[in-house]
């Protein structure tokens, strides 16, 4: 029994030591009253277990050994020191990493420790984090500064032209912005009038959700020998159990207010919250980085509501223009742009053909094929980076400024959204990172389009991209 209660007491003893550490660590030397310190009572519980413990061998286990007490201080040691040496350790590391590059791999695991360094010993405190991402958003700030400038002094139509895209953009922002309020005014007073009805809505939207999440984990587990198409699978997964966790809510709601377990005016502002999800990004800008002065965005919306130089579209190698994205950039750019590529064909899988924009906010439209009609052969990673490497290279020898891509291959190519997202911005960024005089592009947008855009946490893979 003797060394069954040594064990008992080493790790009430390691607690107890650990308690300890943690407690001077958080102790501010501001403190006067000593009965208010951290410290004082991180030693008050070490003297606590060093009394009672003697007591315990004399009493309750009736041995002259003290191996209860003896464990007990030796678990205080192994604790106290096994943190101490634990957050040096990582204390360390940070120190030495803080100063480096704040892309680079080692400044941000220096950046992980120091938080973690938060965490154990004050309460998680993610204020190096938060640094990080202000960091590099004042980078990206500094470099879009930087290309402005270069713009105003090498090339002042060109600056001019730059600053009217980014108001232009900005000025289509506050538009979606109207118009989600709209769409939200309209949805609140349904569910004032309609509450239950307008319940019943949101089951059907998030039904549709669901559906199209579902679709996008077929694609992934279809290309299971890619770690890319693993993470898809994960986080499709969890958005998947989340809509089906919200549906199960919304009927219990409706279940209670049947019942009259909840007041009609409580349920409506229930159903408008989480209604309100859907209003907010839908034709928005909702993610950006600088790369080289030059810069990508993450347009969620229709691609043909942009003002840009080039739209990228996504088709066939007969350029049929059939479905997706390029039977919308001819339904609202005209017949002329489908007359002028059916003089291109047939083209081969990757290639990029150039068309006049018609009718759209562009001056040109490149067509990338994705899908080949003779082989039947489909998306893959290589020719989204074919692509998208011809795009920008084609752009640059053009002299255009600006370039949106749809998101390539994810409609009639069946290829998977997240796994599609992280390619292309990859390669963008591969591209833009030339030093190169004669690259002429300064801002590159990829446009996620319907239901897919709620299925992608766009954030995640920016920083993913950036980390890897």
């Amino acid at each position: 029994m003797i060394p069954e209660t040594s064990i008992i007491s080493l790790f009430v003893g390691m607690i107890a030591g650990m308690t300890f550490y943690l407690d001077s660590w958080r102790t501010s030397t501001d403190v006067k009253d000593i009965s208010e310190s951290q410290r004082y009572r991180g030693l008050i519980i070490v003297i606590g277990g060093g009394t009672i413990s003697p007591i315990i061998d004399k009493f309750l286990l009736a041995t002259e050994k003290y191996d209860f007490f003896k464990g007990y201080l030796f678990g205080v040691v192994i604790g106290w020191l096994g943190l101490f040496i634990s957050v040096t350790a990582l204390y360390i590391i940070w120190k030495n990493t803080k100063d480096l590059d704040p892309h680079s791999s080692y400044h941000r695991f220096g950046q992980i420790s120091y938080s973690f360094i938060e965490v154990v010993s004050g309460g998680i405190n993610v204020a190096p984090l938060q640094q990080q991402i202000q960091l590099e958003k004042q980078l990206a700030e500094n470099k879009l500064l930087e290309t402005k400038q270069r713009l105003k002094q090498e090339n002042p139509k060109a600056y001019v032209a730059f600053e009217e895209k980014l108001l232009q953009g900005q000025s289509d922002a506050l538009k979606a912005q109207r118009e989600n309020l709209e769409s939200l005014k309209i949805a609140i007073d349904r569910s004032d009038s309609e509450p239950e009805k307008d319940a019943e809505l949101l089951i059907q939207d998030k039904n549709q959700l669901i559906q199209t999440l579902q679709n996008e984990l077929e694609l992934a587990r279809g290309r299971q020998d890619s770690k890319r198409a693993q993470k898809a699978i994960d986080e499709y997964t969890i958005q998947l159990r989340r809509q089906e966790d919200e549906i199960r809510e919304l009927h219990k709601l409706i279940e209670d207010f049947r019942n009259q377990n909840i007041s009609q005016s409580d349920f409506s502002k229930k159903v408008t919250f989480k209604r309100i999800n859907q209003y907010e990004f839908g034709g928005l800008f909702i993610g950006e980085l600088a790369v080289n002065g030059r810069l990508i965005r993450i347009y969620q919306g229709e691609i043909t509501n942009l003002v840009t130089d080039i739209i990228v579209s996504s088709d066939d190698n007969y350029l049929s223009m059939g479905g997706g994205v390029s039977y919308r950039l001819r339904s609202v750019g005209g017949g002329d742009i489908y007359s002028e590529a059916q003089k291109l064909i047939p083209l081969s899988l990757g290639d990029v053909a150039v068309t006049n924009a018609g009718k759209l906010p562009a001056q040109k439209i490149f067509h990338g094929v994705v899908i080949d009609l003779n082989t039947g052969e489909r998306l893959s990673k290589p020719v989204i980076q074919k692509v998208i490497h011809t795009c920008i290279e084609k752009a640059n020898h053009g002299n255009y400024r600006s370039i949106a891509f749809p998101l390539l291959g994810t409609g009639t190519g069946r290829f998977p959204a997240i796994e599609a997202l992280q390619i292309m911005l990859s390669q963008i960024i591969q591209d833009l990172s030339s030093n190169s005089n004669s690259n002429s592009l300064s801002e590159v947008i990829v446009a996620i389009y319907g239901r897919v855009a709620e299925v992608i946490d766009v954030e995640a893979v920016i920083k993913e991209v950036q980390g890897n």
